[in-house]
Parts: structure tokens; C-alpha cells; sequence
């Protein structure tokens, strides 16, 4: 027989001192993102705060699959 093995477990944070995200509010109310079916990029406070971001363009420089075009003719 093999011994008993005991695990203990810390609740996760979730305020803005860390980088990841566990849950959003986008659709309908709260929802973990390990339910969401479809790939979400988060982009947390604390991240923002560290590349000094103060817009949502610059937010989004960091995201894969976003484009801008160099020309200033719009955004993708």
C-alpha cells in the first residue's frame, strides 16, 4: 500500500499585485476563464502598470493577432 499523501492548497489571488487573471466579467456575469471556450488574451492592472500603458492602443500592442498599419490610415 502506498502512504497517505496530504495536500494543501492557497486560495489564488486575485487583486491587481498579480499578473494573472482567473476571472471575467465579460457575457454574463462572473465566469472563471478556464470556462470560456475560445482563446482570451487578459491583460491585468499590475502588467499595464509595469509597461507604464496609459491607453488602450498601447494596451493592445502587446496582443497577438492585433494589427495596426503604419501608414495612419485606421486600425485593423
Amino acid at each position: 500500500t502506498l502512504p497517505v499523501v496530504k495536500v494543501r492548497a492557497a486560495a489564488e489571488a486575485t487583486s491587481k499585485e498579480t499578473y494573472q487573471a482567473v476571472t471575467t466579467t465579460v457575457g454574463k456575469g462572473v465566469q472563471s476563464l478556464r470556462d470560456i471556450p475560445q482563446s482570451v488574451t487578459v491583460i491585468t492592472e499590475r502588467l499595464m502598470d509595469d509597461k507604464n500603458l496609459d491607453t488602450l492602443k498601447g494596451a493592445l500592442h502587446s496582443v497577438p493577432g492585433i494589427a495596426f498599419e503604419a501608414g495612419g490610415r485606421g486600425d485593423r
